[in-house]
Order: C-alpha cells, then sequence, then structure tokens
C-alpha cells in the first residue's frame, strides 16, 4: 500500500488530536526535505500542537493560581474553558485534514496556530 502526500498530511493533523505535537513531529522531519506539501501541513499542525500546548500551560498556572483560592473555583473556571479549546482545536484540525486529504490547504486562523515552525 503506497502512501499518499494527501493521506500523511491528513494524519499530521490527526495525531494533533491523540498525541499532541509527536505525530506531526514526525512527519514534519520525514518530509522536511521531501514533499512541500506534506511539510507545509505537517507544520501546520506541528504550530497547532504547541500553541495549543502553550495555552495548556499557561492554563495550569492559572488553574494552580484559582486553586490557592479554592480548589473548587480553579476546576469550575478551568475544566470548561479546557474541554472548549480542546473542541475548537479539533474543530479547525478536522477541518484541515478533510482539505488535506484533498489535496487543498486550509489556512488556520492565528489565534488557534501560531507560527513556531515553517
Amino acid at each position: 500500500m503506497k502512501v499518499t502526500d494527501e493521506l500523511r498530511s491528513a494524519v499530521s493533523y490527526g495525531g494533533v488530536i491523540v498525541l499532541g505535537p509527536v505525530v506531526p513531529l514526525v512527519v514534519y522531519l520525514s518530509a522536511r526535505h521531501g514533499s512541500p506539501f506534506v511539510r507545509q501541513h505537517a507544520a501546520q499542525a506541528l504550530n497547532v500542537a504547541l500553541t495549543w500546548l502553550l495555552y495548556g500551560v499557561s492554563g495550569a498556572i492559572i488553574g494552580a493560581l484559582l486553586a490557592l483560592s479554592t480548589i473548587r473555583a480553579a476546576l469550575l473556571v478551568m475544566v470548561p474553558l479546557a474541554v472548549i479549546g480542546w473542541l475548537v482545536m479539533a474543530t479547525y484540525l478536522v477541518l484541515a485534514a478533510a482539505a488535506a486529504s484533498e489535496g487543498g490547504f486550509r489556512k488556520i486562523p492565528a489565534w488557534v496556530c501560531s507560527t513556531l515552525v515553517k
């Protein structure tokens, strides 16, 4: 079975939902000197993963500060924010994966995907 560029690109987006930056990093490094199509998609998927990793660290710090007051306050604020954030990220990743599987490119907004890797 031949793995197409479209499939590798779509997998890099799907991998973010499950494993964070691991899958797009592997795809990016394997396609770095190969297909520009795969590299572009893997870079965008990796940027989404790294952006939301930074959001997660920031949320953990805010949650820890809120927990100094009460743990209930921290959970009431941070759990819904985490769920909504994950749903937003997953939605943009699914849309980008669908475009990649059809041979296209869907730009993810800058607030969801900071350019950290080119």
